[in-house]
């Protein structure tokens, strides 16, 4: 009994014809499908709410900081609320790409994340300082 090389093809055994493309998915393009089908939509009022809250956070720091337990809850709004909030706008973002139907993103998303980002960080910063403004007097 002779082993063959499965990897010699010298003899004529190629094979007749390539494998057939492994099958996608068809994405449907926004508007395009059964009718009544609406392209989804991400709502934009979680970037709202997290550039709100971190601003009001850097601003009743800023002025009113100089009160340790104001300044920390500051913190925590500039910081993790915020930041959360952020996050809920990507995850529902991420969720619709994923969906079975195109999806672009609203072109004021981007601006809108990264100003919130911006203000989050410099409404951390403030009630940080605050804060260690506090401890540094004790």
């Amino acid at each position: 009994m002779t082993v063959r090389d499965p990897f010699d093809f010298s003899a004529g055994d190629r094979p007749s014809a390539p494998p057939p493309p492994p099958s996608a998915p068809r994405r449907s393009v926004a508007g395009a499908g059964p009718r009544g089908a609406v392209a989804p939509r991400v709502s934009l009022l979680w970037l709202g709410l997290g550039i709100a809250t971190a601003a009001t956070a850097a601003a009743v720091a800023l002025w009113f900081g100089a009160v340790a337990p104001i300044a920390i809850v500051c913190w925590v709004l500039a910081g993790p609320v915020a930041i959360g909030l952020l996050a809920v706008h990507v995850l529902r973002a991420t969720a619709v790409r994923a969906g079975p139907t195109a999806w672009t993103e609203p072109r004021a998303a981007v601006p809108l994340y990264w100003t919130a980002l911006a203000v989050s960080a410099i409404g951390i910063g403030i009630s940080a300082w605050r804060i260690a403004d506090w401890a540094g007097r004790l």
